[in-house]
């Protein structure tokens, strides 16, 4: 048995404009404007042009291009390079482009699983109300054996989630409810007042002040005697 020897990988291409002029972008076009960005304090013109070119061609890979969600990917993504824009340390690396590319990589990754996680609950949910989930989850649940704890763990979610919204929905009706109460006595006890009529509230006052008046005349007999 023969081995067949390890091929050396080629050499890289001189950073010249006549070597680079196939690509669209370059480290020598692209770190000048990661250093002007960083003395700006701000992504310039330019390379937020570099960044939207590099999105959206790194989106056309084989591995991403049959999504119907592009858009979103590629939003996200450029929304990814801005916030980490200026990270980049020119003093210590000059390779803008890998790092660039590696972030608009993992942007990537973290919405397809993001997305997929969303679809699991989409079709967990259909297969709770009697429905047919999607063509994929239905291949995943034959091949693949950790399904069922995903499942398992979607389901306790679900119930959870359902626990708390009865729970606030109880709290809601009882917060309601007590308000109605105490707006109910707050109406009575207005009727009752402008209920009251002159006269009654004259026959109140005289019957607060009869007893006061026959203690006066007792306190005087006492001191003539």
């Amino acid at each position: 048995m023969t081995i067949a020897p390890k091929q050396s990988k080629r050499d890289k291409n001189p950073d010249t404009p006549e070597a680079t002029s196939k690509y669209y972008i370059t480290n020598s076009r692209m770190l000048p404007e990661v250093i002007k960005s960083k003395e700006l304090g701000r992504i310039n013109d330019e390379l937020a042009k570099m960044f939207m070119m590099l999105t959206h061609k790194y989106a056309r890979r084989p591995c991403f291009s049959s999504y119907t969600y592009k858009e979103d990917m590629i939003s996200d993504a450029l929304t990814s390079l801005c916030q980490n824009a200026l990270k980049f340390d020119p003093v210590r690396f000059n390779n803008p482009f890998a790092y660039y590319t590696t972030c608009i990589n993992n942007s990537f990754l973290q919405f397809l699983n993001t997305e997929k996680k969303h679809r699991r609950i989409r079709d967990q949910l259909l297969i709770d109300i009697g429905e047919n989930p999607s063509f994929s989850f239905q291949e995943e649940s034959r091949h693949d054996g950790d399904i069922k704890e995903d499942i398992a763990e979607l389901r306790t979610n679900i119930e959870e989630a359902k626990v708390r919204m009865a729970q606030d929905e109880i709290y809601a009706a009882a917060k309601a409810a007590k308000l109605a109460d105490a707006i109910e006595k707050l109406v009575i006890e207005v009727v009752d007042v402008e209920e009251i009529t002159e006269d009654e509230l004259k026959i109140e006052l005289e019957a607060e002040l009869i007893p006061n008046l026959d203690l006066l005349e007792f306190e005087k007999e006492e001191t003539k005697d």
